[in-house]
This record gives C-alpha cells, structure tokens and sequence, in this order.
C-alpha cells in the first residue's frame, strides 16, 4: 500500500535516519505538483543542509516536469541575475569611492 502524502510529508520532516528522509522527499517528488506545497514545508522546517538540498531539487524538479518552458527560463534568469549583481557591485563600489571624500557623523566636532 503506497504511503499518503501527510506520511511521507511527516517521515521527511521528523525520521531520525537522513536516508529515510530523503526516500520519502523522493517519493513526493515523483507524485508530482499535488506534493509542491508539503515539499515547500519540509524545506521550510528543516536545518540540514542536506536534506533542503535533496528538498530544493525535488521541488525543481516537479516544476520543470510541470513547466519544461520554465527550466530555460530559470536558466537565463540565472544569467541575468549573476549580471545584475556585477553591476550592482560596480555600483556600490563607486558609491563607496564618492563617499570617502565627504563628512561622516563621527568626522563631526560635538
């Protein structure tokens, strides 16, 4: 008899074993979007680093079954995220260098 999802939802969250925990992540993962939400919990409950990456790709996974489209968006949403961060850095740091020149607070007399 195959497990409910509220088992293999609880056996994710509180098993004692990694590997138990991961099996039942697994076994959601393949029961598809129906098991997004409880996915969602675990990785919101857990501390092991471990566990929330076996949680994270399977909640990746389930998208991009869903929505093959959505993988190549995510791809080029990464592309463009890592180019926007260097631009925010250039920028900061010009920030930076325009500041170092002007008063702060603690420059001031009393």
């Amino acid at each position: 008899m195959p497990e409910s999802l509220w088992d293999l939802k609880e056996t994710a969250k509180w098993a004692r074993n990694p590997g138990e925990k991961k099996a039942a992540i697994k076994t959601l993962s393949a029961r598809g979007e129906e098991a997004l939400p409880l996915l969602e919990e675990i990785l919101a409950i857990t501390a092991y680093d471990d566990i929330r990456a076996v949680a994270m790709e399977a909640i990746r996974s389930v998208r991009e079954k869903e929505n093959p489209a959505e993988k190549e968006k995510s791809s080029g949403t990464a592309e463009k995220s890592k180019a926007d961060a260097k631009k925010d850095t250039a920028a900061g740091a010009s920030a930076a260098e325009k500041s170092k020149g002007s008063s702060k607070l603690a420059d001031l007399p009393p």
